[in-house]
């Protein structure tokens, strides 16, 4: 199983010097990838990465969107079919750990998500309309 922090780790240190993943570092950790977020030590959702920076992003309740994602200044923005308005977020490392905020929050906010696992599964949402 190939995980997402064995590529950080990878990373030249002054690529994180200020905490914060670049899109460059970021499109490299997630390419190909599903990523698993928990908020509060609970699941959260899981997000399947594609090459050409859509995903899929399943809820915590097991309903899925499809997504694109983008970068503007610092942030990692996702637009998502079901919810067009665009939600950008701080993609960063503490202590090994890496974390995603919704931009303009502070680090360590009790809405933080934390990266729990990667791999390289697919997610099971179900089709056609993937449960958004």
């Amino acid at each position: 199983m190939k995980c997402m922090f064995a590529l950080f780790l990878a990373l030249p240190v002054s690529a994180l010097a200020d905490g914060l993943v670049t899109a460059d570092e970021f499109e490299a950790m997630s390419q190909n990838r599903t990523q698993y977020f928990e908020r509060g030590g609970a699941f959260y959702g899981a997000e399947q990465f594609f090459s050409d920076r859509t995903s899929l992003w399943q809820y915590g309740d097991g309903t899925c969107t499809w997504g694109k994602w983008y970068a503007q200044d610092d942030q990692i923005c996702f637009i998502y079919e079901a919810s067009p308005t665009p939600q950008c977020w701080h993609f960063s490392e503490r202590g090994g750990t890496y974390y995603a905020r919704i931009a303009g929050l502070a680090e360590g906010d009790p809405s933080e998500l934390r990266l729990s696992k990667v791999d390289d599964k697919p997610l099971p949402c179900p089709g056609p309309d993937l449960g958004a």
